[in-house]
């Protein structure tokens, strides 16, 4: 992308369900998107999926599904002037940023409970290797949210991440 070129990305977020109502509603309303870009390797080889994923999506908005080393030089050439970035886990976000993708703030959203997951909010369970990925984009000064809906208050990272090391402590007692 061209240094004048102001990037188009409106958002990153993190959202186990990627494309639901949440974000074809609520979302949409506040950052006004004109794009989708899905970013995961395995939908990006999935024909049924990237379908599924389109029809969901509000009429009128374009919907790119690619895997992360596409990721870049797709959001790059995207005629879109807002989009809206959604990854299934922060690990995503992490190798982008590896990848040479500025990213300078990222909300996470809905990553639902799972064996090894810690609940630290509604909607929200994480992994050790979720932590991990937050931890080192925190350390890149990204600016890390969380937040289901516009209308609730954005949770810090650090706050999270006292919540996720109490649970742990916890499970040690």
């Amino acid at each position: 992308m061209p240094k004048d070129k102001q990037s188009p990305i409106r958002w990153v977020r993190v959202d186990d369900r990627l494309i639901h109502g949440q974000v074809i509603v609520a979302w949409r309303q506040r950052l006004h998107y004109d794009a989708i870009y899905i970013i995961d390797d395995a939908l990006a080889n999935d024909a049924f999926m990237r379908d599924v994923l389109r029809m969901a999506a509000p009429a009128g908005v374009q919907v790119g599904i690619v895997s992360v080393q596409q990721a870049a030089d797709a959001l790059a050439r995207s005629e879109a002037k807002a989009i809206l970035v959604l990854v299934k886990m922060p690990q995503t976000v992490l190798q982008l940023a590896n990848a040479g993708l500025s990213i300078a703030q990222i909300n996470v959203g809905n990553l639902g409970a799972a064996p090894g997951r810690k609940r630290v909010l509604k909607s929200i369970s994480l992994a050790p290797e979720h932590v991990a990925a937050l931890d080192s984009l925190a350390a890149r000064g990204v600016r890390i949210t969380f937040q289901l809906v516009p209308d609730d208050a954005p949770v810090t990272w650090e706050r999270v991440r006292e919540r996720w090391s109490a649970a742990k402590e916890a499970d040690r007692v």
